[in-house]
């Protein structure tokens, strides 16, 4: 370990802390799980340190699950992982930001590969769009 404490405990700290934690957590991901070190909270002497470890792929599935529950509560048109073809362009829902008050939706544009945001009403506006063209 390399962190170096001058006068206590300080952001410099954390981020040497944080530094190598993920040096010495990164072999972990070699067996299925994953991990996610959060908020590290300190004073001159303390100093309190969050970490996650989760199941890669029952993680992904539970967002994904938790994303759909969000979007239909909010009557939105869409799921995510949903391909909408738009003005020649097909955009595809990537995920749901539920903190995110003024655009939660979160989704890719096939062209670009870029991500975008929105709200949930703009992208059912789009669906909608699509049914009175035909598309």
């Amino acid at each position: 370990m390399n962190i170096q404490m001058e006068n206590g405990i300080d952001r410099n700290t954390c981020d040497q802390l944080r530094t190598t934690l993920k040096e010495l957590l990164d072999p972990i991901e070699s067996t299925g799980l994953d991990y996610k070190v959060g908020n590290i909270k300190y004073d001159n002497v303390n100093m309190k340190v969050s970490i996650e470890f989760f199941v890669k792929e029952g993680k992904e599935e539970q967002d994904k699950d938790m994303a759909n529950q969000w979007l239909e509560i909010y009557d939105a048109q869409f799921k995510v992982g949903d391909e909408i073809p738009y003005q020649g362009d097909t955009y595809t829902i990537i995920g749901y930001k539920p903190k995110a008050r003024k655009r939660p939706v979160v989704f890719t544009k096939k062209s670009d590969g870029k991500e975008y945001v929105t709200s949930i009403s703009q992208f059912n506006q789009m669906i909608n769009f699509n049914k009175i063209r035909g598309e």
